[in-house]
């Protein structure tokens, strides 16, 4: 990780400090993860952290891919198995 050194007024300092406590982030991390969303517009909380929220809420099957066709006939799309998938045609 890099230092630097930056100048900003004092009232947007003042700021960044409060919005940095009510996060529970020191103002450094806070900074640096406010500036990669505001640039690349990432996600910068940890994969466990995202996944945390809904800890023991799903169940994740032994094949992901078993279920394909019945996700499929849900979305109206056809599947032959394949992989591929191609939009089903809608009858009136």
């Amino acid at each position: 990780m890099k230092n630097i050194t930056v100048s900003i007024a004092d009232d947007l300092a003042l700021k960044l400090r409060v919005e940095a406590a009510k996060a529970d982030k020191s103002l450094s991390r806070f900074l640096s993860e406010t500036l990669e969303r505001a640039m690349f517009g990432a996600s910068t909380e940890s994969v466990a952290a995202r996944i945390g929220a809904g800890a023991g809420e799903f169940e994740v099957p032994d094949d992901i891919d078993a279920s394909n066709a019945e996700i499929a006939r849900l979305f109206g799309v056809a599947s032959d198995g394949s992989g591929d998938a191609k939009v089903a045609a809608k009858h009136p």
